[in-house]
This record gives C-alpha cells, sequence and structure tokens, in this order.
C-alpha cells in the first residue's frame, strides 16, 4: 500500500506541475522516450518556440513521427513501461512498480506521456546518477549544434552512474562542456528544486507539530523545532540570496517575499503535490502515536530522495550543493530517530516494518543517531 501511495504521488506530480520546459527537462524527454540525445534544432524548438509547459511537449511528443515508429500500434502497456525504465535507468523496474504501471495505464487511468514524466521525477540514488549523466551528455551534443539522430542515438549509449562514462563519450564524440547557466543565474530546474524543498521542510515541521498535538512524541516535536526550523532558514536563505518567488511558480519573475513566505498558514502549500502529501500523510499519522512516528519515517525517506535528485541537478551551484547537503545529513539523522522511536514501543522492525520502500539500514548514522536492532 505505501508502495503505491509514492507512486500515486509521483504520478500527481507530473499531472498538476505545469513546468516551464528548459534545456535539462527537455532532454530527458528524448532520453526516456527516444533512448538519445536532443537534436539541436529539436531541442531549441520545444524550449524556445513550441509555447507548450514540459506536459504539453511530453503530450506531443506521442504525435511525432519517431515516437511511432519506435512504439508502433500492438505495443503493449507492458513492453512501453519497460521501454523507458530501460531508456532512462539502463535496468527493467521491480515487479511491484511494473504490475503498478502496467494496471495504470491499461486502465487508460493515465496516458503514457503522465507516465513517462512520473518514472523521470521518481529518479533517485543510481538511478538519477545515471539519468543525470546522460541529461549531461545529451545537452553536450546538442549545445555543439548537431542534430544527425544516429549519432544522438549512439552517444547515449554506454552512459552509466559512472562519471567516466560521460568523460569517454565527451572524447569520443569530440564534445565540448555545456554549461546550462551563466554566473549567477538560475535555470528553472535549480529554482524549482529551492522552491520544493522550502515547501517539503516546511511539511515536515508541520505536520510533525499537528501530529504531536495529538499524539505527543518526543521525536516529533524535537525534530520539528530544534531542526526543521533551520531547514527551512537554510533554504530560504538561499531564496532571498538569489530573489525568487517561491509561491507563484509560474512566474519565477516575480520576486521574493518574505511577507508572504511568512503569512502563508499551517498545512497550506503552494506547490500542489507537497499538499497531497500533507494531506494523506496527516491522515495516515493521526491514528496512533505508532502512525505518528511511521509518518516520521516516510516524510525522511521522501525527504532524502528528493535531495538525492535535486543535488544532482545540472549545473548546480555549490551554495544549493552544500545547503542540500547539509538538509540530507540531518534527515538521516531524523529517520534513525524515528526508527529508534518506534522500537522503544515495540514495532521490532522500527522503519523497516513499513516494507521495503521505508526500510534504509545503509542511511549513515550519526554517533549518537542510534539506528536500532531491528530486522533490516
Amino acid at each position: 500500500m505505501l508502495k503505491r501511495l509514492l507512486l500515486s504521488i509521483l504520478l500527481f506530480t507530473a499531472v498538476l506541475n505545469a513546468t516551464p520546459p528548459t534545456n535539462e527537462n527537455v532532454t530527458t524527454l528524448y532520453v526516456a522516450m527516444f533512448d538519445r540525445a536532443p537534436d539541436s534544432k529539436g531541442l531549441d524548438y520545444w524550449v524556445k518556440e513550441s509555447g507548450l509547459d514540459l506536459e504539453g511537449i511530453a503530450q506531443s511528443f506521442f504525435e511525432q513521427g519517431e515516437t511511432q515508429e519506435k512504439y508502433p500500434p500492438g505495443t503493449t502497456e507492458e513492453e512501453f513501461v519497460l521501454a523507458v525504465y530501460a531508456n532512462l535507468f539502463n535496468r527493467q523496474p521491480d515487479a511491484e512498480g511494473l504490475k503498478y504501471w502496467k494496471e495504470e495505464l491499461e486502465a487508460e487511468r493515465i496516458p503514457r506521456s503522465l507516465f513517462v514524466l512520473a518514472v523521470i521525477n521518481g529518479a533517485m540514488e543510481s538511478d538519477a546518477e545515471i539519468l543525470n549523466n546522460k541529461t549531461e551528455i545529451g545537452l553536450a551534443f546538442a549545445c555543439d549544434g548537431r542534430s544527425d539522430t544516429d549519432e544522438a542515438y549512439a552517444v547515449i549509449q554506454g552512459i552509466t552512474a559512472d562519471p567516466q562514462s560521460v568523460t569517454d563519450a565527451m572524447i569520443k564524440f569530440n564534445l565540448p562542456e555545456c554549461q546550462p547557466s551563466n554566473g549567477d543565474e538560475l535555470t528553472e530546474d535549480q529554482k524549482y528544486s529551492l522552491a520544493y524543498m522550502w515547501h517539503e521542510e516546511k511539511l515536515a515541521k508541520e505536520i510533525y507539530l499537528e501530529l504531536n498535538k495529538i499524539n505527543p512524541a518526543q521525536q516529533l516535536e524535537n525534530i520539528a523545532t530544534k531542526s526543521e526550523v533551520k531547514h527551512i532558514a537554510i533554504v530560504q536563505d538561499l531564496v532571498e540570496a538569489y530573489d525568487i518567488n517561491i509561491t507563484n511558480l509560474a512566474d519565477y519573475e516575480v520576486k521574493y517575499s518574505v511577507e508572504e513566505l511568512n503569512s502563508m498558514p499551517v498545512g497550506k502549500f503552494a506547490v500542489p503535490e507537497i499538499q497531497e502529501l500533507y494531506d494523506a500523510l496527516y491522515d495516515i499519522g493521526r491514528v496512533s502515536k505508532q502512525a505518528s512516528l511511521e509518518v516520521g519515517c516516510m516524510v525522511e525517506v521522501v525527504d532524502i530522495v528528493d535531495l538525492d535528485r535535486f543535488i544532482v541537478t545540472p549545473g548546480n551551484p555549490q551554495a544549493i550543493i552544500d545547503a542540500f547537503t547539509v538538509l540530507r545529513a540531518g534527515s538521516y539523522t531524523h529517520y534513525w530517530a524515528f526508527d529508534k522511536g518506534l522500537i522503544n514501543m515495540g514495532v521490532s522492525d522500527g522503519c523497516c516494518s513499513l516494507g521495503s520502500e521505508y526500510c534504509h539500514p545503509e542511511y549513515p548514522k550519526s554517533e549518537n543517531g542510534g539506528g536500532g536492532k531491528g530486522k533490516r
């Protein structure tokens, strides 16, 4: 059930976000759909001339001859899911993920375009590293003005999570490095990562405090009041420094407003998928103290997954990388605090009792962080 909840949240992200197109995110679509780098003219058209948001571009991809040739009539939903995972991550989906997406597509509850965006949004750990590397080499190919589709396919083959695979391809195809941003100017993807993480840290603080009112727990109160407030401040300092408004995601030309952020009500968020996540987790956590601590495990895992994804955004300034790395270290500590709290209540497996999606014995532990002795 929790696995399906997480997949549903990823889908909700793809459905509700009117995401502005950038060279980076349209390149990931080329990788997902065609298993190749974007051609220079095509990338310029979609980003600068089409007038479509990312969701509209994904939908339009299915009207292109290349798509129809690659996925001809008769291509089953399972075959399509397997192809997209292989294009993006060089692997097959796990059995539960394949079953979920196959059922959603066969029942026509989602179109293929939104499935593609949801899988991209859900990339984590080594998958995120592979996708980042494929995006980097794809951008370099397009930035060099190249448009040969056979070469665009060849340049992506052999790209893995190892940065050396990018270096090798750059040398082999004589590609220059593509710089996605200049000076202190952020790309749309980088602005979005700051907006998203500010709201996600706000979610953590507020859901812990609200659940603590119903099911008091030291972990909920301490993490909210002593840590999450600092995490919000770390992101907000960057938002102020870059002078961007993170409550109006359709227009980043609107500038930073501390008054607007401070006046945002508890439990309300400008990022739709964060709002959906808060509402869903609040309903789960209010049932009992154990459920509240389990929500803590879930929030911290989601936080780490998102930070892993945003840290590797192409061209990230060091300030964003450093800030998100600090946030991730805090989330590791919080995860183990909730894990220990559950074990102390008699839940021997701690966070792992929620299933493999939330069982992460590989997370680093601080000297005082513990982690319990549950089965891992």
